[in-house]
């Protein structure tokens, strides 16, 4: 999966690990600060954590984490 799979270049396979998190964290917070009120459970960002956290050394552990996080802050943390 490639987060600009719209580009016309994508420069997704050149994005190291600390990247790939960098941009992960980025969709964390404009989660949390589109879904402020806790409209949306944090449990939803799973389905996009494959895309970001895959692909280095460690990418497996961290993910099972991040799984495990129940709020943004932990994600943040975790990415961090």
């Amino acid at each position: 999966n490639d987060p600009f799979v719209f580009s016309n270049e994508s420069p997704w396979g050149k994005y190291t690990p600390k990247q790939k998190k960098a941009l992960y964290a980025k969709h964390v917070k404009l989660f949390a600060k589109t879904w402020s009120n806790n409209e949306r459970q944090v449990k939803t960002l799973n389905k996009f954590c494959k895309v970001y956290v895959n692909g280095f050394a460690g990418a497996k552990e961290l993910r099972e984490k991040l799984m495990l996080a129940n709020s943004t802050d932990e994600l943040l943390k975790l990415l961090t």
